[in-house]
């Protein structure tokens, strides 16, 4: 992808979440908000909620931090310092830039939930730490261990609906909105493809210099 297109890729990202982070209280978002929500609950069952809970907690801080530290112990094993840098930055920055966007726009969350959540609801927050982290994962692989081209697309495959039973779960579990996990996706595919495209100028600088040395 072009330069130009991703810019435009990159600032329709950004507009559309921003368009949704201050409309979350109009009857349109209100309206579809409820009726996704009417939807995911239609559904609920015992065997359901055990499976989601699973799920939602794949995006939990405690089960990336620990694919993160394995992530980090693979590149320091494979020399590769940069590829370690990024792996804690896909851990901290979707993190820290998620709290500071929840206490800007200070979205209360639903109130019929199936286990207790806290803190604001907008954006989703595993919803856009699971799209970075499970997705420079996915790059990784892509970049480093998969050279098959079926491969990748089936690999890319399973990230994306990893990535998407983890947001619906959050929607499922009534701890967050369908807008919360839309933006959140949004937030978090922006994060990613900056994280992305700074890995890969490093790495291609880097493979410069010893190239001329």
């Amino acid at each position: 992808m072009g330069k130009f297109h991703l810019t435009v890729w990159l600032c329709l990202m950004i507009l559309l979440f921003l368009i949704i982070g201050f409309t979350y209280e109009t009857s349109f978002i209100v309206g579809i908000d409820k009726e996704i929500a009417l939807i995911s609950s239609s559904f609920q069952s015992d065997a359901a909620t055990t499976v989601f809970l699973f799920i939602t907690n794949l995006g939990s801080w405690k089960f990336v931090m620990f694919f993160t530290l394995i992530l980090f112990g693979y590149s320091l094993y494979k020399g590769d310092k940069v590829l370690a840098l990024f792996a804690i930055l896909s851990f901290i920055v979707p993190r820290t830039l998620n709290f500071m966007l929840k206490e800007f726009f200070a979205r209360t969350r639903p109130q019929d939930q199936l286990v207790p959540a806290t803190h604001f609801s907008f954006p989703s927050g595993h919803s856009m730490n699971s799209f970075v982290f499970f997705g420079f994962v996915a790059y990784v692989l892509i970049t480093y261990c998969v050279s098959r081209k079926a491969k990748q697309v089936v690999m890319v495959v399973l990230f994306s609906l990893l990535i998407g039973l983890i947001g619906f779960s959050r929607i499922y579990l009534g701890v967050h909105y369908f807008t919360d996990v839309t933006a959140g996706f949004l937030a978090g595919g922006v994060v990613l493809i900056l994280l992305i495209k700074i890995h890969q100028r490093l790495t291609d600088s880097a493979e410069e210099k010893r190239a001329h040395e």
